[in-house]
């Protein structure tokens, strides 16, 4: 590969790479105007403050499942980011 044809490849993953960014962050607040208030702060507690699901429950005042379900179903994996495992 020339070193063009590697600037070239850089820059469009680069560029792939913001647009997924803004993909994920625009789904994240989709997220948060359509969620219940139980989901969104799973939501959050889980993607934003990177809290586990044991932490969510305790914020929340209930148990580890629904925590882990509910964080589950707005995409958010451990790791803090939809699909991270």
């Amino acid at each position: 590969m020339t070193a063009d044809g590697g600037q070239a490849f850089a820059a469009h993953t680069e560029r792939h790479r913001r647009e997924l960014h803004v993909h994920c962050y625009r789904m994240f607040l989709v997220a948060l105007q359509v969620l219940p208030p139980r989901q969104r702060a799973a939501l959050i507690a889980a993607d934003v403050l990177d809290w586990s699901a044991r932490e969510t429950a305790a914020a929340l005042a209930g148990n580890t499942v629904p925590s882990r379900t509910g964080a589950g179903r707005t995409g958010v994996r451990h790791g803090g980011h939809p699909g991270a495992r």
